[in-house]
């Protein structure tokens, strides 16, 4: 995909197309701060990353636009990992919060005797 697909995908997808290219300064964000990705192409390099403080942070390389937009979708689209805790890690952790507190209250009650 091009980046005005990419663009037009996210804007049906996530209701907003916070991304940058220099070959298309009207399409997307229309700053660098307010593009959460950017795509900077050079010397036939399609260059994915961010501007932060004026400079250039690089992401990824690719060698063609299909590339780099695709990886763009996928990092704005996909789901975050969710971590959930089982009864049993939620158990420990609530043994070793309860002895970490016990064992603050006793140096705390020798301090202040």
């Amino acid at each position: 995909m091009k980046f005005p697909e990419l663009c037009t995908k996210l804007v049906g997808e996530i209701g907003s197309a916070k991304v940058s290219c220099n070959l298309y300064p009207g399409i997307g964000a229309t700053s660098s701060e307010q593009a959460e990705m950017g795509l900077w192409v050079h010397d036939g390099i399609f260059d994915v990353g961010g501007e932060e403080r004026g400079e250039w942070n690089s992401t990824r390389q690719f060698s063609t636009e299909d590339e780099a937009c695709e990886y763009i979708y996928e990092r704005l689209t996909r789901e975050p990992d969710i971590w959930v805790q089982t009864p049993e890690e939620r158990r420990r952790s609530q043994e070793v919060s309860d002895a970490y507190f016990k064992q603050l209250k006793e140096r705390f009650r020798k301090r202040d005797i």
